[in-house]
């Protein structure tokens, strides 16, 4: 159906154009919908935090504490140092003293191939009771102590027979244990003591002339135990 007023042409509406309407409409909403994905969208923002330091007051991360200790009696424990090579191979800022010194009856008094005359001294060793980890005592030594004069003479002509109670050396020389010996190896746990026992005889020489040089000799030795630490677990 259609009118005509005042002569104009008829206005006619087809299905076509309503299709075309309906059709550039849904172009438009596509569009719209287009720029509001693009945009920058306000949102909440958070975050949370976990501190890995070991707990309050923990210290953060550390090297784990170790140490071993020397005692003349098993009761005042004490970090001491190796006089010959200034500390290079101390574990602790501590090991500043000077080795021990220990009193030996008869030590000065030794006569050629006379066992009555031999002297036995023991020292303690210790892991501090403070390490966090196991100590491993690896070798005794002997070495020299460099503010004494050591006569060569009666150094070669010492014998010594050191125990940790477990293990034993007997009649040993001097070279011998400077180069250093194992014995029992053992591991002690924090706050474990190892007593060490040495035992010093001067044997006869092979000629009365020889055993009569040695009179006024002498020979000044430190004691020394290396030790490693090893996992407590």
């Amino acid at each position: 159906m259609s009118d005509n007023i005042g002569g104009a042409a008829p206005i006619v509406v087809t299905k076509s154009h309503r299709r075309r309407r309906a059709a550039a409409m849904l172009a438009v909403a596509s569009l719209a919908t287009a720029g509001i994905v693009g945009a920058t969208m306000a949102a909440f923002t958070d975050s949370e935090y976990a501190g890995l330091n070991n707990g309050p007051g923990q210290g953060g991360y550390a090297a784990a504490n170790w140490n071993i200790q020397i005692s003349s009696d098993n009761s005042d424990w004490v970090d001491t140092t190796n006089p010959n090579t200034a500390g290079t191979t101390d574990n602790t800022a501590d090991d500043v003293q000077a080795p021990i010194d220990l009193s030996i009856d008869g030590a000065s008094q030794l006569i050629p191939g006379d066992a009555s005359t031999d002297v036995t001294t023991t020292f303690y060793v210790r892991n501090d009771p403070t390490s966090t980890q196991n100590a491993e005592l690896a070798d005794f030594k002997l070495i020299p102590d460099p503010a004494q004069t050591t006569d060569t003479t009666m150094l070669d002509a010492l014998q010594f027979t050191v125990t940790d109670g477990t293990d034993t050396v007997t009649a040993v020389s001097y070279a011998d244990l400077n180069a250093g010996v194992a014995l029992s190896s053992p591991e002690l746990t924090p706050g474990q003591v190892q007593t060490y026992t040495v035992t010093v005889h001067l044997p006869a020489q092979a000629t009365q002339a020889e055993n009569n040089a040695l009179e006024g000799q002498a020979a000044y030795l430190i004691a020394e135990v290396d030790g490693t630490s090893a996992n407590a677990n």
